[in-house]
């Protein structure tokens, strides 16, 4: 298989945006690098992971019920953080 680039880029939806900038860019120390207009009801915030980007996809409306899928943990490391946080 050959990758379009070294990096994994990471999506995730919510429409409860505020708690999910807070923990991105404040714990995990994300840096936000813009905002991408998707279509009405839903806006990308984009963060650089070191060349991999977390896409903070919000939407106006709720989200759909829908099963549990993809990842089930994601661990982020970080420069001065030793340990996990609660």
């Amino acid at each position: 298989m050959e990758l379009a680039k070294p990096r994994v880029d990471i999506g995730l939806s919510t429409n409860d945006l505020e708690p999910m900038l807070a923990f991105w860019q404040g714990q995990a120390g994300i840096p936000f690098d813009h905002l991408l207009k998707i279509r009405r009801g839903q806006d990308q915030h984009r963060h650089d992971a070191l060349g991999s980007v977390l896409k903070v996809n919000h939407h106006a409306d709720p989200l759909p019920d829908s099963p549990a899928a993809g990842y089930r943990e994601l661990i982020v490391a970080r420069p001065g953080l030793t340990a996990p946080r609660p």
